[in-house]
């Protein structure tokens, strides 16, 4: 290929870009209307794929990791669709551990804007969504690329989330806690309400750590679908053995299966939890399709998930972890490890969405921190560094506003060399590609 063929590629793709992030101005749609009026002007590419649709405040992304990464290994062609991206927009689309090369991505954005554009010629039809294009996206790559089995993350809640189109094999909710509120509602029956709108009549459900509330929102749904419930914590059994820079040392039953001794590389308690879910989804699955896994194959799998910006080391000298904490639950998960590993000396490079309970988060972060840096968040809806920093101070914690995250992360890590410190990146997923983006090892 030429210079120049590689340049009308590259300016053909820069502009599909362009016009679906346009599409973000529209924000949250909730409905499926729009949704499946697209996919039927795409022949319902989503009908052909067998799927394990992933919901729940926190850990569905790194549960989705874990169960792409044991299917793979075991022997399955995968599909993964997450969301958000950190640095390109190819990692939301991943067949067999592979993200979506440049060429690929061009022509499906073109094929997805032409069929959107076709059925907006429908009076009445309004355009699709970001998320919507990408959904749709994911479900005809997926399709064409001939996938044995789809492990879909929902985008937001559940209900009426453009990913809840399709009839799963299984379907798993990690757990409910506070987040969204402006979208999902402002109490945990309102928020498992929307989660457990993924539940499908019939179909088996795998759940973590739900209680109170939550819990009895999962029962009465799931009683009224027939669905019948796994409780990861019921059936999957883990022991921690040691910890290494590598990651967990553990120890896995369950009812059905000796995994014995494995290395999981994802840090912190809550990760063991995921892990939990992950495991009882696959077995679940697995029942469901009548297949039997190689339980060695499924321990390499463990051993080689890789999910960016979760608890992610990206330097030693000094060192400096990645973890996008972004709410309440997972700021606390992340003070938790930090306790935990006994780092020492913090310092922070934060900043959050405005729409957060930035509050209990800063007073969360300000338990384990000697000071921070604060930053903007390359978003409309980024809050005002200045006001995190007052937040912060407000907690006896030493706070400096800074311009921009490269600004943040070099005093950060100047001070992290006197100090013999540890630098902490966390808050928006944003913030954590802004960061992953512009690093050089």
């Amino acid at each position: 290929m030429s210079d120049g063929e590689r340049r009308t590629d590259s300016e053909a793709l820069n502009a599909m870009l362009s016009e679906i992030s346009r599409r973000l101005s529209a924000g949250v749609r909730p409905g499926l209307e729009v949704i499946q009026s697209l996919l039927h002007e795409l022949g319902n590419p989503h009908r052909t794929l067998a799927v394990i649709h992933v919901a729940g405040t926190n850990g569905k992304g790194s549960v989705c990791a874990l169960l792409e990464s044991m299917l793979r290994h075991a022997g399955i062609k995968t599909g993964l669709y997450t969301s958000p991206h950190l640095v390109r927009l190819h990692e939301r689309f991943r067949v067999n551990g592979e993200e979506m090369d440049d060429a690929a991505l061009c022509t499906y954005l073109e094929q997805m804007l032409q069929a959107d554009a076709r059925r907006c010629t429908v009076p009445g039809n309004r355009p699709a969504t970001f998320f919507e294009l990408t959904t749709a996206l994911a479900f005809q790559y997926f399709a064409d690329a001939g996938v044995d089995l789809v492990v879909l993350e929902t985008g937001m809640g559940g209900r009426w989330d453009a990913t809840n189109v399709i009839i799963p094999l299984v379907s798993v909710i990690t757990n409910v806690t506070f987040d969204h509120v402006a979208f999902l509602g402002s109490t945990l029956e309102t928020i498992a309400g929307e989660k457990c709108g993924i539940l499908k009549k019939g179909r088996p459900a795998v759940v973590g750590g739900l209680v109170g509330e939550a819990l009895s929102v999962l029962q009465r749904e799931a009683g009224a679908l027939g669905v019948p419930v796994i409780h990861a914590e019921e059936l999957i059994s883990i022991r921690r053995l040691r910890e290494t820079a590598e990651g967990q040392v553990l120890h896995v039953e369950s009812g059905r299966m000796a995994y014995g001794k494995l290395t999981l590389p994802l840090k912190g308690d809550h990760q063991i939890e995921n892990l939990a879910v992950a495991l009882a989804a696959l077995e679940e699955t697995s029942e469901v399709i009548g297949w039997t896994f190689d339980v060695k194959k499924v321990r390499k799998g463990i051993a080689e998930v890789h999910w960016r910006g979760r608890y992610e080391c990206l330097s030693e000298h000094p060192r400096v972890i990645l973890d996008g904490a972004h709410n309440v639950a997972g700021v606390e998960s992340l003070a938790a490890t930090l306790r935990h590993e006994k780092v020492g000396c913090i310092g922070l490079v934060c900043g959050f969405l405005a729409d957060k309970d930035t509050h209990r988060m800063t007073e969360r972060l300000a338990s384990v921190a000697d000071t921070c840096w604060t930053v903007p968040v390359d978003s409309p809806r980024s809050m005002n560094h200045e006001e995190l920093a007052e937040q912060f101070r407000s907690f006896r914690v030493t706070s400096e506003p800074c311009e921009n995250p490269k600004q943040a992360l070099e005093k950060a890590m100047s001070w992290a060399r006197k100090e013999n410190g540890t630098v902490v990146v966390t808050g928006s997923l944003y913030l954590i590609g802004e960061v992953l983006g512009g690093w050089k090892s």
